[in-house]
């Protein structure tokens, strides 16, 4: 369990690496809810909560005499850890490399649009959280094939953990000459990485996923 006795950090990317890296390795994932600044347009305090929609979890990171402190104001997670961590978009961010690049094309096509890398991040994680609405990635993706040209199928256990999920488009369906593609992939009841799904809507490919327990195919 994260611990904020003697948790002091120089600074406040410090203090957030260190959680990110401690969540990392308990299969968690934690992101900013608030921070607040003085009136330099420093951060001076800072609040951490976990990136799954409706967990209790809850950091508090702020600056006393140039040391940040944390403190831990809620330990427990209403939810399991991630089978697959890289299904959470935060430990999957650009380095500060990859964004300059990213800033570098949208100058070379826009000369007078000005913008931090800061900026972009907070407008790709309000269109996500925007779009999934306090839900899961699975969750979203169902939501997705209701209302999308996918027939679907999948079934859960008594624990509401997807035990198994197939969907194919109708088009495909009706092709007699069909193309099989094995492609193992762990799904939980949380964040799974759902990128290959998501992509295959669009390339309007088909996906069976197993969670490989003989109850799934009962």
């Amino acid at each position: 369990m994260l611990s904020s006795a003697s948790c002091q950090f120089t600074s406040c990317n410090e203090l957030l690496n260190y959680v990110q890296n401690f969540a990392r390795a308990q299969e968690y994932a934690v992101t900013v809810k608030r921070s607040r600044s003085d009136k330099n347009g420093k951060i001076k305090n800072v609040l951490l909560k976990c990136n799954r929609g409706g967990c209790p979890f809850e950091l508090y990171g702020s600056k006393h005499n140039n040391v940040w402190f944390l403190e831990v104001r809620n330990p427990i997670y209403n939810h399991e850890a991630s089978i697959n961590i890289s299904g959470h978009l935060i430990v999957c961010r650009l380095d500060a490399g990859q964004l300059d690049q990213i800033l570098s094309t949208i100058h070379q096509n826009d000369p007078s649009f000005m913008a931090i890398s800061r900026m972009i991040y907070n407008a790709l994680y309000l269109i996500c959280q925007e779009r999934l609405d306090s839900r899961t990635s699975i969750q979203a993706l169902l939501d997705e094939l209701q209302g999308s040209d996918f027939e679907f199928e999948y079934k859960y256990d008594h624990q509401n953990h997807i035990m198994h999920l197939f969907f194919a488009h109708k088009l495909s369906i009706a092709l007699t000459h069909i193309y099989l593609k094995d492609f193992t992939h762990p799904v939980d009841s949380s964040n799974a990485d759902l990128q290959p799904l998501l992509q295959s809507l669009a390339q309007q490919y088909h996906f069976w996923l197993p969670h490989q327990q003989a109850a799934a195919y009962a």
